[in-house]
């Protein structure tokens, strides 16, 4: 009778754990923030930022990160295998349409990810510019004093 529970608190235990590694495996968390600014131009309503952006991994597993490969106002170049609790950089050209919310509204980028269990998914997530060197250009192109 003692060695029935033992073996089955041994294979309950083996169950959870592979559980557990399978939930890591498919589990994604990402977060945005503008990295870097290398030319902005600014002609005709409209502010065109060449910069980077950092991608993190909050996720327990690796995540492989590329832009989406849509035609878009926010186009990301490359792809990284991004480790977790890790951050991967990745070049953008930036489209923004000056109005009177122009830099103060999110800017939503498509990403695609690779889970660890091999899972793709596009993600739509969103870039906040307040607080950013990319938002005192905006601003002084769309908003001028």
């Amino acid at each position: 009778m003692v060695f029935g529970g033992l073996v089955g608190g041994v294979a309950g235990q083996s169950w959870e754990a592979a559980q557990q590694r399978r939930r890591q495996a498919s589990e994604l968390s990402l977060f945005l923030a503008v990295a870097g600014l290398e030319s902005v131009a600014g002609a005709g309503g409209r502010v065109t930022i060449e910069g980077s952006i950092a991608v993190v991994n909050g996720a327990p597993r690796p995540v492989e990160v590329a832009g989406a490969g849509k035609v878009a106002d926010v186009m990301v170049w490359g792809q990284q295998r991004i480790a977790p609790a890790a951050t991967g950089r990745f070049p953008v050209s930036v489209a923004i349409t000056c109005s009177e919310d122009a830099g103060t509204r999110p800017l939503p980028v498509e990403l695609s990810a690779v889970t660890a269990d091999g899972v793709h998914r596009t993600l739509t997530m969103r870039l906040d510019l307040v607080g950013s060197r990319w938002f005192e250009y905006v601003e002084r192109v769309c908003m001028p004093r």
